[in-house]
């Protein structure tokens, strides 16, 4: 009895060394560091479009004895407002002319304000409306049964805003030393606002007295389509604005320079990127100048482009048999 009591004794503590280690190796491997302040709700949407349940009905008649409407929802997700008279809706999928020649575009001429989230934080919901495009009739005779697939899309500006911080030593390169208000050389996980567009890994390092080169990443995580602010209806054929976006950062301090963006010696640089399936990484470089003291700065990424999104939803038109036809 008592060997098998030591047996499970050494087996025990061999067992908390080893979890001991898994655990200490996670960490040294573990992701960006930084903690969250919360000023941002988040999320991954901006303006979401659905159709109303029916509106369109699932199936109607031909000949003109059925008239509908179909009516859309239209919701702000994300915290970035939408000006009035920028946001556009098309009907798409069926010939117009066969419908009674309804209306099947709409420019939304008002605010659709997004998310707002106060010091309190307390959250308020983003604007919610319905568009409704009446007059559809199918006028034509069927001999039978069709489908149609009615397609909505919405074209509308949107942008994202990202924030961290970069860490600024007085002396630069030193080792690091115990009691660092922060690490000159570090990974960190950048805040975002809700947006489509979102910034990632950002990474700073020093490359010279007074300088630091820093990175970070914009990936599309939204499911809409990315087209540059100067597509400003979406087109699709225009490849040369498709999956572009501009990007400015803003660290309030002279001396940044992010080549992808464009040159400039002040604080801030804005330019246009393309998104490509992983996204696109940018890389900059800030010269601090002589500082008094370690200290920690924050810094700005803002996120601009056109997205468009679509839904649509199966019809069924039907033949109906009137007075012998």
């Amino acid at each position: 009895m008592r060997k098998e009591m030591i047996f499970l004794t050494i087996t025990f503590i061999a067992l908390l060394f080893l979890v001991s280690g898994c655990s200490k190796s996670q960490q040294s491997k573990g992701p960006a560091t930084g903690t969250s302040s919360g000023a941002f709700i988040g999320g991954t949407d901006g303006v979401t479009l659905a159709f109303m349940d029916g509106s369109p009905p699932p199936e109607v008649y031909d000949n003109k004895l059925y008239p509908f409407s179909v009516s859309l929802k239209v919701s702000n997700q994300g915290e970035w407002d939408v000006p009035a008279g920028k946001a556009k809706i098309v009907i798409r999928g069926i010939d117009a002319a066969d419908f009674g020649n309804p209306k099947v575009e709409e420019t939304l001429n008002y605010e659709i304000y997004g998310k707002r989230k106060d010091a309190q934080g307390t959250i308020t919901p983003g604007t919610i409306t319905n568009v409704d495009f009446p007059g559809f009739s199918y006028s034509k005779k069927l001999t039978g049964s069709a489908v149609f697939n009615i397609q909505a899309n919405i074209c509308y500006p949107y942008g994202g805003k990202a924030s961290t911080k970069m860490c600024i030593w007085k002396e630069m390169p030193r080792p690091k030393r115990t009691g660092d208000v922060c690490d000159v050389t570090r990974r960190m996980n950048p805040e975002n606002s809700g947006s489509p567009v979102h910034i990632s890994d950002f990474s700073q390092y020093p490359v010279g007295p007074h300088k630091i080169s820093f990175s970070f990443k914009i990936t599309h995580v939204g499911t809409g389509q990315l087209f540059s602010p100067e597509n400003a209806n979406c087109q699709e054929g225009d490849f040369s604005t498709k999956d572009k976006v501009k990007v400015t950062v803003d660290t309030g301090i002279a001396g940044l320079t992010c080549p992808t963006l464009g040159s400039s010696s002040g604080s801030s640089v804005s330019g246009e990127v393309k998104l490509f399936k992983d996204g696109n990484t940018i890389t900059c470089t800030q010269d601090v100048g002589n500082v008094a003291s370690d200290f920690e700065k924050a810094i700005s990424i803002i996120t601009e482009f056109n997205y468009k999104k679509s839904a649509q939803k199966s019809l069924i038109v039907k033949h109906i048999e009137q007075g012998g036809n």
